[in-house]
């Protein structure tokens, strides 16, 4: 536990304040601290001590506004967060998190069989809207699996091709640890138009 720094130095006036050595009220110490003394909650921190040692703090109670890029090229990088070991968490408790932008990419870089995975979990629905097509590819499987209902519909037309086609019906069979199914080769099936 750290006690009270007599080396603490204070500028400031009725507005704001810098101090050079801080003692928070749990008793780590910030070696730097920005703050508007009208505001509790709005102050930044260069933290030097325990669990918050090596830390710099954000803190504001309005809207916190980043803008820049003004001289940055096309195609050049005009914001960049990078952190070196850990996880980045970008968390919105009663609001949306909006990304916008001319084009946007996710990529996942892990090369192990338990990284290299990009998941995305919704407790109610999962919408895709696109203007024109949703393509998808892989190299080993595609699995769409539901417990409930399960539509699959082409207003137009519906094409559904492969080397081997097959079709399983009779959930009573089903659940009775058999299926009857039809399999044909791609050759006595050809393109299946519904």
């Amino acid at each position: 536990m750290t006690e009270a720094n007599p080396y603490t130095i204070r500028y400031g006036n009725s507005q704001g304040e810098l101090q050079l050595v801080h003692l928070f009220d749990d008793k780590l110490l910030s070696s730097v601290m920005l703050r508007n003394v009208n505001k509790e909650n709005h102050y930044i921190t260069l933290d030097t001590e325990g669990s918050r040692d090596g830390w710099t703090r954000n803190r504001c109670p309005g809207t916190y506004a980043i803008r820049c890029g003004d001289k940055v090229k096309k195609d050049d990088w005009g914001f960049v967060t990078h952190c070196l070991n850990g996880d980045i968490v970008i968390k919105a408790d009663t609001g949306k998190i909006i990304l916008e932008a001319v084009d946007i990419q996710l990529k996942a870089t892990g090369g192990t069989n338990n990284t290299g995975n990009i998941t995305i979990n919704a407790p109610n629905n999962l919408n895709l809207v696109s203007g024109k097509n949703i393509n998808g590819s892989c190299s080993a499987a595609i699995s769409f699996i539901s417990s409930g209902f399960c539509k699959i519909q082409g207003k137009n037309e519906l094409e559904l091709s492969g080397g081997s086609v097959e079709m399983i019906e009779s959930s009573g069979s089903i659940a009775n640890g058999y299926a009857p199914t039809m399999t044909k080769s791609a050759e006595e099936v050809g393109l299946i138009s519904i």
